[in-house]
């Protein structure tokens, strides 16, 4: 019993049994500071952010307190002196590892918060491709750092162990290039935004149709025909691509045409423009507030040639509204005698003698010159 109360009243034991009592009042306490006093400041913002990282570094302060009081207790208990240099390295390892605890939940409400309330008012899908793989391989960093700083406090070297690992990464690097090229192609798609799924658009190849996905190594498009096409994302990235979806989906075109050389250009306008009017109205595929255009082009072989600009509401809703158009035209022309001539040639012959086939004779014909249709 004496020696009991002997090693009672000594002051490094009193100081280490103190700690560790404390200890859990303490993380208790400081934790209840941390969501009172600090959250209800947070609360006066507009933001989220600061409520969410509060939460966050709740635990790890909690743990802080604790880990603090038992290298405390254990410090300043004189019989164990001689391994206070395995309880430094002890304490610089767990600070470590909750420096990457720590680090790692911050990162991911980081990355949570700007998925959640600003990569959701974006139009692209960044928040759907990006930042699953950007929180994987953040915490795998903070992972590998922490790893490395452990290693060094407790003596390793980690300088051969951080070359060998550059050098395997470089050959790593260069065995996937493709699919390394293929993946940051992808990215760069994404995040520019100006490739989205839903889009419509043709590359410079020819290749065209609806974008279904944009993945890590290629880009799925559907055709009109309705086949699927997969193109690596480094070609898309490379290739001059037409987005029929921006900066709207309406598409402006052309019709062409072409109308007797005998016809009232005047009436031939005022017919077109009628019939191009009544059709965009009565067609859906239209584009109600777009006003036709008729332009003249030039003089052709059989017909002057003239052209009819129309809107449509959608690339592939050009094809209907054409067709709706080429109909009436055609029957609103017929009844008021406006001619689309056939296509003719004129051939002139020579002193009324038409050329000798090969190997023939020339054949006389009446007239200096024939009309073939």
């Amino acid at each position: 019993l004496d020696q009991v109360l002997l090693l009672l009243v000594r002051p490094d034991l009193l100081t280490a049994i103190a700690a560790l009592v404390l200890a859990l009042p303490a993380a208790y306490l400081a934790r209840w500071f941390l969501h009172r006093i600090v959250a209800s400041v947070a609360a006066r913002t507009e933001t989220t952010l600061d409520d969410e990282l509060i939460e966050a570094l709740s635990r790890p302060l909690f743990l802080g307190v604790l880990l603090l009081a038992v290298y405390i207790a254990l410090s300043a208990v004189q019989d164990i002196d001689i391994l206070q240099a395995q309880i430094d390295k002890g304490l610089h390892v767990a600070i470590y590892a909750l420096a990457v605890y720590t680090g790692i939940r911050v990162f991911r409400v980081l990355v949570d918060w700007y998925g959640r309330e600003v990569a959701t008012r974006m139009e692209t899908a960044i928040d759907d491709k990006l930042l699953p793989v950007i929180r994987r391989l953040g915490n795998t960093v903070l992972l590998a750092v922490g790893a490395l700083l452990i290693l060094d406090s407790v003596g390793i070297q980690v300088g051969p162990l951080i070359a060998a690992l550059g050098i395997g990464g470089l050959a790593v690097a260069l065995a996937f290039q493709p699919t390394l090229s293929n993946f940051f192609a992808g990215t760069y798609l994404l995040s520019d935004g100006s490739i989205k799924p839903g889009d419509f658009i043709q590359m410079d190849s020819g290749t065209q149709g609806y974008v279904l996905d944009v993945g890590w190594r290629t880009t799925r498009i559907r055709t009109l025909q309705n086949n699927l096409v997969i193109i690596p994302n480094s070609k898309l990235a490379d290739s001059v691509v037409t987005n029929y979806h921006q900066p709207d989906a309406t598409v402006g075109f052309f019709v062409d045409c072409g109308v007797s050389y005998d016809s009232d250009l005047y009436k031939v306008e005022k017919v077109a423009l009628e019939v191009a009017r009544k059709v965009v109205l009565d067609t859906p595929a239209g584009v109600k507030d777009y006003a036709p255009a008729f332009r003249y082009t030039k003089f052709g072989d059989s017909n002057i040639e003239f052209v009819v600009a129309l809107r449509a509401t959608s690339v592939t809703d050009q094809y209907v509204l054409k067709h709706a158009f080429i109909q009436q035209l055609t029957h609103r022309f017929r009844a008021e005698g406006i001619e689309i001539a056939y296509p003719t040639h004129i051939v002139h012959m020579r002193d009324g003698v038409a050329p000798a086939p090969e190997g023939g004779t020339a054949v006389p014909v009446h007239g200096a010159s024939a009309r073939q249709s």
